[in-house]
């Protein structure tokens, strides 16, 4: 076979034509775990194909429950259970549970079927769409369609304070409006809407406090930013007319802590910056023992390394019911009350030929003009009494 020699930028060109026909399709390696390039829920349109509706006996037969493929398809269930990591102890214990006796035998069909007629699947996820605090819960309990969201743990939320600032800025306002706030009233429509839970986890990096905040703790100006935060949702959440706790009392969760446990993350600023010693609350005297600065992990060299250790990360959890008053000659549709878990799968997967790493730079979201929502939604089941 003869070989040829290509320069750098040939070699460039050839990839993108490559990756735009989607002949290489680019996969990225973060901590050793695969990301993977094709990835999508049991909300895809291609899930839902068993049902109990009578009319899919003559439409759609073999999707109807009960028929001959139905009952072989459940039979063919490893397929499922050998794309389940072994370690993944809560996928395999709803994947028992959905196969049992009393189990969603519907839910567990369209899982199987989907990993059959999708061959880019590789790994399969299940999660519980009922949150925990719901879980021993009276049978008879009703729950109402709602909805979680919240800004994942990748996404940065450094820029919504200035520095030693605890004051939201105009960036912040815009940022919890269009990723908190805006996709729930979107999903009430013209429903009536409670809380059901208001989470902030905040945490400052270990750069000590300065100018305004130099009379700080750690953990106050951590906390004092969490209260920012969760004081706008909930504000903004009311006037969009979520006006009840689902519960009847508020349920609102502060994480302050950080991972040092003292109101930061990360590691203490690199030389010659100062710095203050582990457990030391007051931001006076500097330390001045050098063999104390790696006590949190080594420092890293540049200031913008320590972004990702100041967060206000928020969850928020709703719940919906209609209020459309009901007419003598229109039937109004009433909102779904279970008293069952709901579960979502998730398939993950590469599709192409080869994969290559991915050597894209990596954009600084706090203060990116990346268009599109940055937040994570999902549907939720929601006990709430004062709807009762």
């Amino acid at each position: 076979m003869k070989k040829f020699i290509i320069t750098e930028e040939e070699k460039s060109q050839i990839l993108s034509l490559y990756k735009s026909k989607k002949l290489i399709i680019e996969q990225e390696v973060q901590g050793g775990k695969v990301v993977y390039n094709n990835i999508t829920t049991s909300d895809d349109k291609g899930f839902n194909l068993f049902t109990k509706d009578e009319r899919a006996k003559t439409v759609k037969p073999k999707f109807y429950v009960g028929s001959d493929f139905f009952k072989k398809t459940l039979e063919s269930y490893e397929v499922v259970t050998d794309k389940i990591d072994s370690k993944d102890t809560e996928s395999l214990r709803i994947w028992n549970i959905l196969l049992g006796e009393g189990g969603d035998q519907i839910f567990a069909a369209n899982c199987i079927y989907y990993v059959q007629s999708h061959d880019w699947v590789e790994v399969v996820e299940l999660t519980s769409k009922l949150s925990k605090e719901e879980e021993g819960l009276p049978p008879d309990t009703k729950f109402f369609p709602g909805s979680e969201v919240s800004i994942p743990k990748e996404e940065k939320t450094n820029k919504y304070f200035e520095d030693n600032q605890w004051i939201l800025n105009e960036f912040a306002k815009n940022d919890l409006l269009t990723n908190i706030i805006n996709p729930l009233v979107s999903e009430k429509k013209n429903r009536e809407g409670c809380i059901d839970l208001i989470q902030i986890e905040s945490s400052a990096s270990r750069y000590r406090n300065t100018e305004t905040a130099k009379d700080l703790s750690f953990l106050e100006l951590s906390q004092k930013r969490n209260d920012a935060v969760k004081d706008f949702i909930y504000e903004q959440l009311k006037s969009k007319g979520f006006e009840k706790w689902c519960k009847g009392t508020e349920k609102i969760v502060q994480v302050t802590n950080g991972s040092n446990g003292d109101g930061t993350s990360g590691p203490n600023s690199p030389a010659p910056t100062p710095f203050i010693i582990k457990g030391q609350q007051k931001m006076e005297p500097a330390s001045n023992d050098e063999s104390k600065r790696d006590e949190f992990g080594t420092p890293h060299p540049k200031l913008e390394d320590y972004d990702v250790y100041k967060y206000s990360r928020p969850t928020v959890r709703v719940a919906y019911k209609e209020i459309t008053p009901p007419t003598d000659n229109v039937k109004v549709p009433q909102p779904s009350m279970d008293t069952k878990t709901k579960y979502q799968v998730i398939f993950k997967g590469n599709v192409g030929i080869l994969k290559v790493p991915d050597n894209k730079p990596k954009q600084n979201i706090g203060t990116s003009n990346k268009k599109g929502p940055r937040m994570k939604i999902d549907s939720k089941t929601v006990s709430c009494p004062v709807f009762g």
